[in-house]
């Protein structure tokens, strides 16, 4: 286990007293994120520490399984005629890829609830299932299980849920970090209630430290791009690109308290970069 520093201790104390300044939570995301066995605060850790590129993590990763995904119902839209019977004999190529992306991105307790499989139960099933396909003369895969088998079972699970959420939300990253800190002593018990107070400020440094970032997967990239949320408030993080990617980072911020005017009346995306400025709010980088 890591313990906390004299110098990480201090950031947080300054923190919890309403200190707030950038420079502390860059160190402290640079400090926890070598050993930390949350993703997310890795993932916000790794994007201090490389701000212009990023080929791996935890966005990364689910950037390449919507690509996958794309790619998969690209097929399908242009090989399959609507209102057909689904034709097991002949699924697009990238279908093993598929499914094992679904399955990362599912929902445990949808799993259950719509399979009556645990995870550690699909992910048996699952193995079984991708043995199941053969490759057909001109590249697509032929589905050779039986339709009455727990492996059609999560086939058809997977070949119908939404699986394009975010990567993952601030109240996810606030609470994995508080509940480092005080895995290592950084933070204390009776200070919980206290360091609530600073979750807006993660979220906008969060979003800060993503914004401009380029992804670079296997056969696209695209920029990272904050912006708000229209509808029904908030903030999040999307891809722009060429392939119209859904947002991988989603803040429950209200923009008009936690953004300076000058940034809300710029046309989005905003092309500028942008940080967590003296103000406490999301605000052009000077």
């Amino acid at each position: 286990m890591i313990l906390a520093n004299a110098a990480l201790r201090a950031r947080v104390e300054r923190l919890l007293a309403n200190d707030i300044r950038p420079d502390d939570l860059t160190n402290i995301f640079l400090y926890i994120r070598n050993g930390c066995p949350s993703e997310t605060v890795r993932e916000i850790g790794d994007f201090v520490a490389h701000s212009d590129v990023r080929t791996k993590g935890l966005v990364t990763d689910t950037a390449k399984d919507w690509l996958t995904m794309f790619e998969y119902q690209d097929w399908i839209r242009s090989n399959v005629i609507p209102n057909r019977a689904v034709d097991l004999s002949r699924r697009p190529p990238n279908t093993t890829a598929y499914l094992k992306a679904c399955f990362r991105r599912t929902d445990e307790g949808l799993l259950y609830d719509q399979t009556g499989l645990t995870l550690h139960e699909a992910k048996q099933v699952l193995q079984k299932l991708l043995k199941q396909f053969e490759s057909n003369p001109d590249g697509t895969l032929k589905f050779n299980g039986v339709t009455i088998s727990r492996e059609y079972f999560l086939l058809s699970f997977l070949s119908r849920i939404n699986v394009y959420g975010a990567a993952f939300s601030d109240e996810t990253l606030f609470e994995d970090l508080k509940s480092h800190l005080y895995s290592i002593v950084a933070l204390k018990r009776n200070e919980m209630a206290a360091f609530d107070l600073v979750r807006p400020m993660v979220s906008v440094f969060a979003l800060s430290k993503m914004h401009n970032v380029v992804l670079k997967i296997a056969r696209s990239e695209g920029k990272l791009t904050t912006k708000v949320k229209h509808g029904n408030g908030g903030m999040g993080v999307w891809i722009e690109g060429a392939v119209s990617w859904n947002r991988v980072f989603e803040a429950s911020i209200d923009p008009e308290i936690y953004c300076e005017a000058e940034l809300l009346s710029q046309p989005q995306p905003w092309e500028c970069h942008i940080e967590l400025r003296p103000s406490l709010k999301l605000g052009r980088l000077t």
